[in-house]
């Protein structure tokens, strides 16, 4: 039930133009990471909130499950370093995500072990700084990742900006 997916939180922190990578999301636009658009899925699907100049609130949604019947969200700070979005997840970001079955909050005392075990399986990135900035590809955008200034191919992806009525909804 956890692990497949739960890279996309190390990277799920931007995507547009190095000049300005949130300008979309200021908007009220949605990052959808690894689209497929013919069935209006993500892999994962953020958010951002301005809270101050150069940063941000990031709230990510992630599936747990295949389907995305069960999904994550966290709320995390990041902030833009030289044109590319860049943040560290905390222990306390995972302890306080919230779990949802169906659409539905799951309870903190049920959520609390699971939460617990997602922690567990994201301990290789908790507490490092992972940046992402967006590159034009072909006719797309590609998230590109760092983690503590080390360049990491394996957290690239597609993203795609979204609106919020668009019909798009995390999945495997």
């Amino acid at each position: 039930m956890i692990g497949q997916g739960f890279i996309l939180l190390a990277s799920v922190f931007a995507q547009a133009p190095a000049d300005d990578p949130l300008a979309l999301a200021r908007s009220g636009q949605l990052q959808c990471y690894t689209p497929n658009a013919a069935q209006k899925t993500c892999r994962a699907l953020a958010g951002y909130r301005q809270d101050g100049e150069a940063q941000y609130i990031n709230r990510a949604q992630l599936p747990i499950t295949p389907d995305g019947s069960m999904t994550l969200t966290t709320t995390s700070r990041v902030r833009i370093v030289s044109g590319a979005v860049c943040g560290t997840i905390q222990a306390e970001d995972i302890a306080g995500a919230e779990l949802a079955v169906a659409g539905s909050a799951m309870d903190a005392d049920r959520a609390a072990p699971l939460l617990t075990q997602i922690a567990q399986a994201l301990t290789s990135i908790i507490g490092h700084e992972i940046c992402t900035r967006y590159v034009q590809h072909g006719d797309g955008l590609v998230a590109e990742g760092s983690m503590d200034g080390t360049r990491r191919p394996d957290l690239d992806q597609p993203v795609i900006w979204v609106g919020p009525s668009d019909g798009y909804r995390v999945s495997q």
